[in-house]
């Protein structure tokens, strides 16, 4: 069993980094540390609160309590019949998290957008995680259907029915779209729904 399961309330550290040039640490690497610290969690929701430039720890709470005021991120999930929370905080620490190379590029390489229709679709690229491409490819697709708005785009909701998985290929269409403050995409992989992904514009 996960530490985090066998000592709830207490702060277990993240090894976060910051990817590519950024000066927070992202949300997919939230997920892909949550999807090692706490398998086996079904219907899945994952809201990021704020930026995180600190270390994150992780802090596992009853399914129906508040976000600490120091949330970065809340995920609520099921696990065992049984609803939780997990918290993820920022530390006092000064001492910033490290850093590694990311190429978007690279991520997306094999990808197709069509703006007009608002989908985008690519092959699974065994370079990245699941929630790397899902998230990268998502980016991609905003980027060209709301050209003109000049937002730079954030990850902050994941509606999962679990982890996402390794798939074949991968298809994104925007579902919802209330004005760029929160786009909402439904995620398929292999042609069968896999729940949505939200993304916030913010005008720089």
């Amino acid at each position: 069993m996960s530490k985090l399961f066998e000592r709830p309330g207490k702060l277990i550290p993240l090894d976060l980094s910051f990817k590519g040039a950024r000066g927070y640490l992202h949300g997919t690497d939230m997920v892909d540390a949550l999807s090692t610290l706490a398998p086996g969690l079904t219907d899945i929701s994952l809201r990021i609160l704020k930026i995180a430039e600190k270390p994150l720890a992780a802090v596992l709470t009853s399914g129906e309590e508040a976000a600490p005021p120091q949330a970065a991120a809340i995920l609520r999930a099921w696990f065992k019949g049984e609803k939780i929370s997990i918290a993820l905080v920022e530390s006092n620490s000064d001492l910033p998290p490290g850093r590694y190379e990311y190429n978007e590029d690279v991520v997306v390489r094999q990808a197709s957008v069509d703006p007009e229709r608002r989908i985008a679709q690519m092959p699974w690229n065994d370079q990245y995680s699941s929630i790397e491409q899902i998230v990268t490819l998502n980016k991609s697709l905003l980027m060209r259907c709301f050209a003109a708005s000049g937002v730079q785009w954030y990850f902050s909701r994941l509606d999962v029915p679990r982890f996402p998985p390794v798939f074949g290929n991968l298809s994104l269409s925007v579902t919802q779209a209330l004005g760029t403050s929160l786009v909402r995409s439904g995620i398929a992989f292999d042609g069968n729904p896999f729940g949505n992904i939200y993304f916030s514009g913010v005008k720089q």
